[in-house]
């Protein structure tokens, strides 16, 4: 019999979530091309009916690892934004581009990160339409939270909803050499990680 209290709340962790975490996993290892249905069911545990139920295609699974990866990026970043910021940040006033760079570096160095890595350089990501629109999104994510950490005072919005820097072309020029460097130096890392990826999971 199950309790007023076990049938209110946030509900179990479910197939649904077991196959989007397995994905992510997968995406962070081997990428959207190499990555076949059969690897997250397997990885998942989950009955075999399961990824058709809850998805159309390896493509709709794919979007919602990334979405999950995404949300998990602040984590792994660790910079402070917004109001906390004014508490958070050096006598200086904003983060120094090295700190920033630093931060970068741990995001491509974790899952998230590494997930991001592997779609940007896989072909088969790049010709979904829906998969290059999220990746987009996800770097102008990246942009956008290096150049409020680089200048706290840019969270602010205008009465007219507008954010205050005076052009995407000023974000782009204030954040790509930092997030091109991390980009690079993540890709150098990528072989290590995956090797330490598959000694562990020999283990």
């Amino acid at each position: 019999m199950v309790s007023k209290q076990q049938g209110r709340g946030r509900p179990a962790y479910g197939s649904r979530e077991k196959l989007v975490v397995a994905a992510a996993a997968l995406l962070s290892e081997r990428g959207f091309e190499a990555t076949s249905p059969t690897m997250v069911l397997k990885r998942s545990g989950v009955g075999h009916g399961s990824l058709y139920h809850y998805f159309e295609g390896k493509e709709s699974l794919a979007l919602a690892a990334v979405e999950y990866l995404r949300a998990r990026m602040g984590m792994v970043l660790d910079l402070p934004l917004g109001e906390r910021s004014v508490m958070d940040l050096p006598p200086g006033g904003c983060l120094e581009a090295p700190e920033v760079g630093a931060a970068l570096d741990r995001l491509f160095a974790a899952r998230e990160g590494r997930a991001l890595l592997r779609l940007l350089g896989d072909p088969a990501a790049a010709a979904s339409a829906a998969l290059s629109a999220a990746l987009l999104e996800w770097c102008m994510e990246l942009r956008v939270t290096i150049y409020l950490v680089l200048d706290p005072d840019a969270g602010a919005i205008t009465d007219a909803g507008l954010t205050p820097w005076e052009s995407v072309e000023e974000l782009y020029r204030t954040t790509d050499p930092i997030l091109t460097a991390a980009l690079g130096r993540g890709l150098l890392g990528l072989p290590r990680n995956s090797q330490s990826l598959a000694s562990a999971t020999m283990r």
